[in-house]
């Protein structure tokens, strides 16, 4: 037996999903049967083809009842990464629509924002947030402090990781061997710089 042309409201299971849907208006063709979907969250009514939501169904797609406008737009969008990405530095950057420093593409250090929600105001362009422990996706409070000027890149001895402080502690041992020795240049080794400011 072939399923009906028309769809029925036993086939959409969410009752929420399903009210979306005018099943008093449906009309058919030779090629395509349609249906009046209204989008639940902006209300605009637009012509659905039957067999698309039949086809979504079956493949297990969830059923939301948005236009095709909504349905591209922030939370519902198939591309949504849970309104964060972290760019090639390490930031975390968040969306926010209404910040006044936001960028193009509607973004901003979430750090930032952090302090400004923890100062209750905005920051200006000459305060830096710095990450205390080094890690700049760890936005905890207590990780963040606020400076009046432009910071250096690293870190300082007293936010150095005890595995930071052995390495220079390592290096300057094999410096002060070379200077015993009497020879008047250590040779020079291929380990990344630990950056630490006083």
């Amino acid at each position: 037996m072939s399923k009906p042309k028309f769809l029925q409201p036993e086939e959409i299971e969410d009752s929420i999903v399903r009210s979306a849907f005018d099943f008093q208006s449906q009309c058919a063709n030779k090629t395509k049967t349609c249906i009046s979907r209204k989008c639940l969250d902006c209300g605009e009514v637009e012509q659905v083809i039957v067999s698309d939501i039949r086809r979504r169904l079956k493949s297990k797609t969830k059923q939301r009842g948005l236009c095709r406008k909504c349905s591209i737009r922030g939370e519902n969008s198939f591309f949504w990464k849970r309104g964060f990405s972290i760019d090639k530095s390490g930031y975390v950057r968040i969306i926010d629509h209404k910040h006044p420093k936001r960028d193009v593409n509607n973004q901003i250090f979430e750090h930032r924002v952090v302090m400004e929600q923890f100062l209750g105001r905005y920051l200006s362009a000459s305060e830096q947030v710095h990450h205390i422990n080094g890690i700049k996706a760890d936005n905890r409070i207590e990780n963040l402090e606020l400076w009046q000027k432009n910071h250096p890149t690293g870190k300082r001895y007293v936010d150095a990781t005890v595995q930071d402080l052995q390495t220079l502690l390592e290096e300057i041992k094999s410096l002060i061997k070379f200077k015993k020795k009497g020879e008047e240049n250590p040779p020079k080794k291929d380990k990344e710089k630990v950056n630490c400011y006083f």
